[in-house]
């Protein structure tokens, strides 16, 4: 016989599974919505994505079946460990979090361990493991045992079934119960930092996160926390979908008392507690919540933010599970660091600057920003050096260290690439642009004729508060220039007009 791989998989693997006890109810099919391609200039979506076969166990009929390996299935002429090189089992355990992938022809099997790093010598497959050889190497790799409370939110299911999820969505959250059922374990509070690309859905994360933690039986008060009112508003009516009147908006009502004082889910944004900035005023924080006020607090968008009066947050509240979301790849962050480490010598603020060739991912960054997430894209050719100051550097390494040293390592990933690959994001252009005020700078007069708004209240800028907001980068931060807007916005309508 020489069957392809869909035929393979059919008439030789799944009847070898169904023989070692995985059932159907202990397989599920991961289908991805179809790359969005670009051909002839119009989006054209694949007819059908990447279906990957999870292998799951259940630890009771009605718990929800916890993932544990990945099967991809080889045409039958092909070796039984073919494409299975160490690096791609590596990233899909990383891609599905599950510890173990195998890789089959039909008649023989090769496993690649998570836990160990290392791949197996083909085997047939009769000796491929059962759901309880599987399981009995995952409690053991994890440190704890699926039938122990602390694994209790694992095997509670989806409020609303399955069918909403997305597969990295459940591996997200799946993650973050393995970290927080291991630091459990090990006498340590939970801590856990998801990357996630924008647009990924972190909020119905987190909503599903809390939302089956609650349902596990475990006492909830939760604090979430984002950046902006937008995210908050949708945050809310997530948690009350979810939690009903259970979960209440945070802010200070006339009489004074906390909106959310009846609350087990409290949204707020770190305006609203008064920890945005380091000269906030954090009694709304201290009025409202005592010490060891929550169990679980989850902060949004965490690598916007500097870890300045925010953190009192977490700090004061030092033995409830702390879960991370960011937008911002390990990957980034790592070379940010690993530049401030490797130049150190030539970081040193006595010699100001270093030069972005040493750099790459700072070429097009604006050499004037406070950070790297407030950077914007020129269109200059990369030739043209840019220099950024050591202060920007050093904030930005220290903002992921911060990170790192308090969430600890990402739990989980998901970047942009693999979001467009997916479908899950369309395909996209940088398109480069600059305003001509961006290059040539502008005078106090002239941002003062342009009727200046404050981007975080709305209200018009005077001029005694210009000179205390106003720096070249902060437009849009601090300031909206309401020219500028319009003419990018124009300029924008004019491309999407142009291209159809």
């Amino acid at each position: 016989m020489n069957l392809n791989e869909s035929d393979t998989r059919a008439k030789l693997i799944e009847p070898a599974l169904h023989k070692k006890g995985w059932t159907e109810d202990f397989i599920r099919r991961e289908e991805t919505a179809g790359t969005v391609e670009i051909i002839n200039g119009k989006a054209r979506r694949r007819a059908r994505g990447k279906m990957d076969y999870v292998l799951r166990v259940k630890v009771n009929a009605e718990t929800q079946p916890v993932a544990l390996a990945l099967i991809e299935a080889k045409k039958e002429s092909l070796p039984p460990g073919h494409g299975l090189e160490q690096g791609k089992s590596y990233a899909e355990c990383r891609r599905q979090n599950v510890k173990f992938v195998f890789s089959s022809n039909g008649h023989q099997f090769v496993e690649y361990d998570a836990f160990t790093g290392k791949t197996s010598a083909p085997r047939p497959m009769t000796e491929f493991p059962t759901p309880e050889d599987l399981r009995v190497r995952y409690e053991q790799g994890m440190g704890f045992s699926l039938a122990s409370p602390v694994a209790r939110p694992l095997l509670q299911p989806y409020s609303g079934g399955e069918g909403a999820r997305r597969y990295y969505q459940d591996a997200a959250i799946r993650a973050v119960m393995e970290k927080i059922a291991r630091d459990t374990t090990a006498g340590k509070p939970g801590r856990a930092l998801l990357s996630l690309a924008t647009g990924a859905g972190k909020t119905f994360i987190a909503v599903n996160l809390l939302k089956r933690i609650s349902d596990s039986g475990q006492y909830t008060n939760a604090l979430f926390v984002c950046d902006r009112d937008e995210l908050r508003a949708q945050a809310l009516r997530h948690f009350q979908n979810a939690f009903g009147s259970d979960a209440a908006e945070v802010f200070r009502k006339p009489d004074g008392t906390n909106n959310a004082k009846n609350a087990r889910i409290h949204i707020a944004t770190y305006q609203t507690l008064g920890v945005e900035s380091e000269d906030g005023d954090t009694t709304r924080l201290t009025d409202f919540y005592p010490d060891g006020a929550f169990t679980h607090i989850v902060i949004d968008e965490c690598h916007r933010s500097a870890w300045g009066k925010w953190s009192d947050a977490l700090r004061r509240n030092p033995h409830a599970a702390q879960i991370g979301l960011t937008a911002t790849p390990r990957q980034l962050a790592d070379n940010i660091i690993r530049s401030v480490q490797t130049d150190k010598p030539m970081l040193s603020r006595e010699n100001g600057f270093l030069p972005t060739g040493k750099i790459p991912f700072l070429a097009a960054a604006d050499a004037g920003a406070a950070s790297l997430s407030e950077a914007s894209i020129h269109t200059e050719s990369s030739l043209n050096a840019y220099s950024v100051s050591n202060d920007t550097l050093f904030a930005d390494a220290a903002l992921c260290a911060d990170n790192y040293r308090h969430f600890g390592q990402t739990v989980y990933e998901y970047d942009m690439a693999q979001a467009i690959e997916d479908g899950y994001l369309a395909a996209c252009e940088l398109l480069k642009g600059r305003v001509n005020i961006d290059e040539t700078g502008i005078t106090r007069e002239e941002i003062l004729a342009r009727c200046p708004v404050d981007a975080l209240t709305g209200q018009p800028v005077t001029a005694a508060q210009l000179d205390e907001l106003y720096r070249k980068t902060q437009y849009e931060d601090r300031i909206l220039l309401p020219d500028r807007v319009l003419a990018m916005c124009r300029d924008l309508f004019n491309y999407l007009l142009a291209t159809g």
